[in-house]
């Protein structure tokens, strides 16, 4: 299925939406990317030399920031979801 679906089309670029719709998350900023630049410079980098370790570490602290909103409920789903970090 992964194979033969087009990463680069139109799309995929609806679909990303959609996911994010559906789950609350929005596109990130700029001002989102200097956030976490700041924040990888100076609680990560200090501690923490391997590149694996640094290259991980973004995505956890992004799922945690989004986990730190409170929760709202979802129409369509009559659940919740996190509003974007």
């Amino acid at each position: 299925m992964f194979a033969s679906y087009d990463w680069s089309g139109r799309t995929t670029k609806n679909h990303r939406a959609q996911v994010r719709e559906f789950h609350g998350f929005r596109e990130p900023t700029v001002g989102d990317e200097g956030k976490l630049a700041d924040w990888l410079a100076d609680k990560i980098c200090p501690v923490e030399m391997s590149r694996d370790q640094l290259r991980g570490a973004l995505p956890r602290r992004q799922n945690r920031a989004a986990e730190d909103h409170p929760d709202r409920t979802h129409p369509e789903r009559g659940g919740t979801t996190r509003p974007a970090a």
